[in-house]
């Protein structure tokens, strides 16, 4: 009996086009580095020197007790406290049962950053370039884990924005909303997610339409926001430290500075380069991140610079552009935005 008939081949890709096994390889290779990343954590912060610390602070925002802004963010303590309870009974150390829900949700917010990070990149270069940036954002982690013992709001917030941004280019819009309500629990910073959907939409519908939308998603972080705190007494801002003082060390400090300009030092003058050349959504994006660049000033510390990894959502890319334009003279235009496919 002959064989069935297979039918025709499938169409070649377009040129510069990844396979759906080149995709595959590239989904590994992301995941995989989360996981590297997850297990560095492990070792620097989870099982750092302060990990006494980190079982005190952990306890005291679960009590609703603390300063603030720390005593505020909820959400990734309950979450690392639920996931412990269930996995926790494999574990024989203590240790071990309270940090696993916190490895276990940074494996998840991290990869699931480096992911849509890649798809956001694939909106305005190819795909071999846009792995390049995901790659030297996963690079950019490490030196992001100095100088702090616990923030685990970090990684969940990095992947709010990553993903408000990619829902925006995708126009799946209502997802948004949640997503907001969601990540105002874990962090302040999440009221970004607001700016960074108005700059990407911003010209490609009526502008009363979007601004209500922001405005909107402005009122789903602003519940959150208040009610936090009406609902959780607090003793103080965290080390009695005023903005001024804050912003005092920030800008005198010849150590803090000098991190803060080598881990930005290599990729982030690059974006600023062609600016007139750059995609006029990715050019709003970067003007988004001036009032946060202001407040990691005034309330952070620069040398903690895992509070600078957001910029490179917007600085990575724009950066990309400019380098591609000149390692690949007369490569042509960016790609053009569409659905971004899945790495």
């Amino acid at each position: 009996m002959p064989a069935a008939d297979p039918g025709p081949p499938p169409p070649p890709a377009a040129p510069g086009a990844p396979t759906p096994q080149g995709r595959r390889f590239v989904l590994v290779l992301l995941l995989l580095l989360g996981a590297l990343l997850t297990s560095m954590h492990a070792y620097v912060v989870n099982y750092g020197e302060n990990r006494s610390m980190r079982k005190e602070r952990h306890e005291r925002i679960l009590s609703m007790t603390g300063e603030a802004p720390w005593a505020y963010r909820v959400l990734s303590p309950a979450l690392a406290e639920g996931t412990s309870r269930v996995v926790g009974p494999l574990m024989a150390r203590p240790i071990d049962r309270r940090e696993s829900g916190y490895l276990l949700w940074r494996l998840a917010w991290t990869s699931g950053f480096l992911v849509a990070f890649h798809r956001l990149l694939e909106r305005w270069l190819p795909a071999t370039w846009a792995l390049l940036g995901a790659v030297l954002i996963a690079a950019l982690h490490g030196p992001s884990y100095l100088h702090y013992w616990y923030q685990p709001d970090s990684p969940g917030d990095l992947f709010a924005w990553a993903l408000a941004a990619l829902l925006t280019l995708q126009a799946r819009d209502r997802w948004l909303f949640p997503l907001m309500l969601i990540a105002a629990l874990n962090r302040e910073t999440a009221v970004f997610i607001a700016p960074i959907h108005l700059a990407l939409r911003w010209g490609e519908e009526a502008p009363a339409r979007t601004l209500g939308r922001a405005a909107g998603l402005g009122l789903c972080w602003l519940l959150p926001y208040l009610g936090l705190r009406a609902w959780i007494p607090v003793e103080g801002w965290a080390g009695g430290m005023s903005v001024a003082d804050i912003i005092l060390d920030n800008l005198t400090s010849v150590e803090w500075l000098g991190y803060a300009a080598l881990f930005l030092g290599g990729w982030a003058p690059l974006a600023l380069l062609d600016w007139r050349d750059k995609p006029p959504a990715l050019r709003r994006l970067m003007l988004v991140m001036l009032p946060y660049l202001a407040l990691v000033v005034a309330f952070g510390r620069v040398r903690e610079v895992r509070l600078l990894l957001p910029l490179g959502l917007a600085l990575i890319p724009s950066a990309l552009i400019s380098l591609r334009a000149r390692l690949e003279p007369g490569a042509g235009p960016s790609s053009p935005a569409g659905p971004p496919s899945s790495p």
